[in-house]
């Protein structure tokens, strides 16, 4: 069972306060959600490509539909993963050298990884809120669906923000437990 990024209390601090129980309620419910949402997006993804395989093999139909709502699934699938990722900290990453570097090092290590990575993703964020905004004004349309592109193009923000905002959560109780291991070792 996955520890909740939030289970995780900055060395000092009290325990079972109402409001970090809400909060750890919230966010697991919000994980939850999210993890529940990906795994419909796969089996939805499973199926409509399944259907189309079908129907051209018995040659039943040649549907225009399946090939473009796939890989609009496969883009918010990607992003809302990323966000997940984040969550469970399994991005891909180098750990030897912050592993192996000194308690102060590899806090700074840290901090820098983490405004990086940060701002990185607000920068998306910010170009992919106007990506979103000039579709919308342009009322641009898929080809097949006749579904509104700003809507496809959405997974991009919605990615990063996941990716912002459990990346920071995740990264913050890392650090706290790093803080805890060295604090633990002096004692």
């Amino acid at each position: 069972m996955a520890v909740s990024p939030l289970s995780v209390r900055p060395v000092g601090t009290r325990s079972n306060s109402r409001r970090e129980m809400s909060l750890k309620r919230i966010y697991d419910i919000f994980c939850k959600a999210q993890d529940t949402l990906i795994s419909i997006i796969l089996l939805a993804m499973v199926g409509v490509v399944f259907l189309a395989t079908v129907c051209r093999y018995f040659q039943l139909a040649v549907l225009a539909w399946p090939d473009e709502l796939t890989r609009y699934l496969l883009i918010w699938l990607v992003f809302l993963g990323c966000g997940a990722a984040s969550k469970n900290d399994t991005h891909f990453k180098i750990t030897f050298l912050v592993e192996k570097a000194p308690y102060k090092l590899k806090i700074g290590m840290m901090a820098v990884k983490i405004v990086v990575t940060n701002s990185l993703y607000l920068i998306l964020l910010y170009f992919s809120i106007g990506l979103i905004q000039k579709l919308s004004n342009m009322n641009q349309m898929s080809p097949a669906m006749h579904w509104p592109m700003w809507f496809m193009y959405m997974a991009v923000p919605v990615g990063c923000f996941l990716m912002l905002v459990q990346g920071f959560i995740t990264d913050c109780r890392t650090m706290a437990q790093v803080v805890k291991d060295e604090r633990g070792k002096e004692n």
